[in-house]
């Protein structure tokens, strides 16, 4: 396949990423400014279907129920709070690209990462504001829990990967976007995010591996490692893409 080079306007940039240029803006802010909306993206993907808050729970009523400023400001606290949790795993103080991607072994760093957001439930929320006008804070696994009510962890390895190969596919179109070649060198080691529209592609129409939803991957290497090396074979089989992340990077949603 013969790339085609593209030159757009800034504007135009604008509109397709949603990450507005400003006048003076320095290569660290602009790297901020895609770190942040990599992730948000990214966390929208995962968690819009398979994440859900605890509405029974004394924390729930305190600080999210109902629709307001105060409730609103308080759901943002709880995605920075996931955000700085894993902000560390991609990216140095200076938002370029954490070393570790380019110096240790790919699996091995995406393992620790998935494995560090199953485990956030322990994780304080920066203080809250209540009902009552008080601030506390909570632990995320008082307010948020995976949608399904017999899954106890906050999140599974199949969201956990959802949204790191997500965030890394968001990085890697923005990174080309504004003519960066950071993740070049290691972009054949990525995965594929796996979701039900791409277990269909590759699994002959059916929307679950080994009988279970993406969402609910609950061991990393039995479940998640297992289908994403089944996906990788598929590709290596059946198509001619040299890798499984440019296979699903090109052809989703696979109409």
């Amino acid at each position: 396949m013969t790339e085609k080079k593209v030159e757009i306007s800034k504007e135009v940039l604008n509109f397709l990423t949603g990450i507005y240029y400003e006048d003076n803006e320095d290569e660290e802010l602009r790297r901020k400014k895609i770190f942040d909306r990599a992730f948000d993206m990214a966390y929208k993907d995962m968690a819009t279907h398979t994440v859900a808050y605890h509405k029974n729970s004394e924390e729930y009523k305190k600080y999210i129920e109902g629709d307001n400023a105060r409730t609103k400001r308080n759901k943002e606290k709880i995605r920075n709070t996931v955000k700085k949790h894993i902000k560390s795993s991609f990216v140095e103080d200076n938002y370029s690209l954490s070393k570790r991607l380019f110096v240790d072994d790919f699996d091995e760093w995406h393992e620790e990462v998935c494995n560090s957001i199953v485990n956030i439930g322990n994780c304080n929320i920066d203080v809250l504001e209540a009902k009552d006008k008080t601030e506390n804070a909570a632990k995320i696994s008082t307010i948020l829990r995976h949608i399904d009510k017999e899954i106890p962890e906050v999140f599974t390895y199949g969201q956990a990967q959802k949204l790191v190969n997500m965030m890394l596919k968001y990085l890697y179109i923005y990174y080309q976007c504004e003519g960066w070649n950071d993740l070049e060198k290691i972009v054949s080691s990525f995965h594929v995010p796996i979701d039900s529209i791409v277990l269909k592609a590759a699994f002959s129409g059916k929307d679950q591996y080994n009988g279970k939803a993406w969402s609910k991957f609950n061991d990393y290497k039995k479940d998640y490692l297992s289908c994403q090396r089944d996906i990788k074979e598929f590709v290596k089989d059946k198509t001619n893409y040299q890798s499984a992340f440019v296979w699903e990077l090109t052809e989703w949603p696979f109409d």
